[in-house]
């Protein structure tokens, strides 16, 4: 049967990132995505002005009801943006109740540029630090690894043994394994870290200048889709890794690019064809065709 993840994100309506971009990326994979949306923005914050959140916290709750009461299982949860500490507590349990094979994956989406996202405080981030400590994989960026360790963000500075000691330590947290993003150990390369419980790793490709919102979007769901069909940490990590260079240097190359996200849509093809060459994709490919 075709694999089906559970995407656990905030839908932002206008704008490129969430579920408007991790639902397209694992779709073009060739996996089923359960969309359960944490949130509805009018977009996202750096493309309007005057953006207001609504959580979705009581009909995320109706709806995992629904699906544990018709049997619904995943063979794999990814959450993200989650708008309120209580929705931590409805990713976990219906974690457990449909997809207890896992792999949970936990992207910590609550903090960047040393700070909180707006409208959250220490609740929310003792919240998600318990749902880290369940999950398979945690996804977090350097502001988000130290707030989870309690510690002051340190933004500059970042070199192979201070990226291994955040790795370490995120790791006796509870989850197996760690994805360190935004990770630049050599000038001109940026990528991530990796922690599969017993060694480092580095996945880095070349740096564009700017700021593209929706990126960690992008190589969250690559990553999640590709260790959903059995793709090592590493594996899993350099498809997303180059999957985001490729797609931030054709967005950074298209003179007609609006400033609200990626051209994503124009490189899922590559994607695509970068996948099916995969071993592991064609696996999945060739089992889906199979079995359909």
């Amino acid at each position: 049967m075709q694999k089906r993840i559970a995407a656990i994100h905030d839908l932002s309506c206008f704008g490129k990132c969430s579920l408007s971009v991790v639902l397209p990326v694992i779709s073009a994979m060739g996996l089923e995505c359960v969309a359960l949306p944490t949130a509805l923005l009018p977009g996202h914050f750096a493309a309007l002005k005057g953006v207001e959140v609504t959580a979705l916290t009581a009909q995320m709750e109706t709806t995992a009801a629904l699906w544990v009461e018709n049997g619904l299982t995943f063979d794999a949860v990814f959450s993200g943006y989650l708008a309120e500490p209580a929705q931590c507590a409805v990713v976990a349990q219906l974690t457990r109740q449909t997809c207890p094979q896992g792999p949970l994956v936990v992207d910590p989406a609550m903090a960047d540029k040393g700070r909180l996202y707006h409208g959250y405080g220490p609740d929310h981030v003792a919240a998600m630090g318990r749902l880290c400590a369940m999950a398979d994989v945690i996804v977090p960026n350097l502001t988000e690894s130290y707030l989870l360790l309690g510690e002051t963000p340190r933004l500059e500075g970042l070199d192979r043994a201070e990226a291994e000691r955040l790795l370490r330590s995120l790791g006796k947290l509870g989850a197996r394994q760690v994805v360190l993003t935004g990770v630049s150990l050599e000038p001109g390369l940026l990528g991530a870290a990796l922690w599969d419980g017993v060694k480092m790793e580095i996945c880095q490709a070349p740096a564009v200048p700017g700021q593209y919102n929706g990126a960690g979007d992008l190589f969250a769901a690559v990553l999640t889709t590709a260790l959903t069909c059995g793709a090592s940490l590493f594996e899993a990590a350099r498809l997303a890794t180059d999957f985001t260079a490729h797609t931030v240097a054709a967005t950074a190359s298209n003179p007609l690019h609006r400033p609200y996200g990626l051209d994503f849509e124009l490189c899922l093809p590559w994607l695509m064809e970068r996948w099916g060459q995969d071993s592991i994709g064609r696996s999945a490919k060739l089992d889906l065709c199979s079995r359909g």
